[in-house]
């Protein structure tokens, strides 16, 4: 091969791998109540970061300091990568290292719901972030939107990923009824679900109404889940049963590449 067509073919090479890099999803769970990678530490919380493109997304921020930086440690994770920060509802096991992380890396958009405004919006923005809520759908970044917020008792909002594979929703804790939350965001974007991730607040389901809100995700053809946090052991065992091969155990330390 003449050394022209040689450089060429290379740069191609590198090219697509390049792009196909850009294409991949990463989204690592840092906290939960379950554990995966047993490097990390367990907590009653969740927190996940989600890696798309150019963007790293913090999503939740979990419940104890020690244990967050422990995980961050753990996975090799630097906090000054993170470019903004989604919190999904105001429960302090999903609030509690906001102001940690922006002491670590200020001046990043942190996403709140309604809840927190005044007091805690304020003390985001003296800590050097900035404050931004807003109660309806809204795109944060590229293929990334805020789900706008849902319930009435709790109200919650959750993070959609618009991939090629279909949508990735994250949620927090699903107070608003997990199968209410999913169905309400495929009929405003109109595409089908690829994966559910996070708390489906099912703690406490007995096993009819598991089974009924798995019955609901395979109607609406939500293709992989990855239940944790507030799940509950007999909904997600119900929904590995279903999901078989299509079921993803999650916990810290959990990657998981779309």
């Amino acid at each position: 091969m003449k050394p022209l067509l040689t450089i060429i073919v290379a740069i191609l090479l590198w090219s697509n791998l390049l792009f196909a890099q850009q294409d991949v999803t990463q989204i690592i769970t840092l906290c939960d109540n379950y554990q995966i990678n047993s490097q990390t530490r367990t907590d009653w919380g969740f927190s996940c970061l989600v890696i798309h493109g150019n963007d790293t997304i913090l999503f939740d921020a979990g419940n104890r300091k020690d244990i967050f930086n422990h995980n961050l440690k753990a996975l090799g994770i630097d906090a000054k990568t993170i470019n903004s920060m989604v919190i999904s509802h105001h429960h302090g096991d999903h609030t509690g290292n906001v102001f940690n992380v922006l002491a670590m890396n200020p001046r990043m958009k942190v996403y709140l719901p309604t809840s927190l405004e005044g007091e805690f919006a304020n003390r985001v923005n003296n800590s050097g972030g900035k404050a931004c809520i807003k109660s309806d759908c809204k795109r944060i970044a590229n293929d990334i939107y805020l789900s706008g917020e849902m319930g009435f008792q709790i109200k919650e909002q959750a993070l959609v990923i618009d991939t090629k594979k279909g949508l990735v929703i994250i949620v927090g804790c699903g107070h608003p009824g997990i199968d209410r939350m999913v169905a309400k965001i495929k009929a405003y974007f109109q595409k089908a679900v690829f994966l559910v991730l996070g708390g489906f607040h099912t703690l406490e389901a007995n096993h009819e109404e598991a089974l009924r809100i798995i019955e609901i995700f395979q109607q609406m053809g939500v293709k992989k889940v990855a239940p944790s946090h507030c799940t509950g052991k007999l909904t997600r065992e119900l929904f590995k049963e279903t999901y078989q091969s299509n079921f993803i155990e999650n916990g810290t330390g959990k990657i998981i590449e779309i």
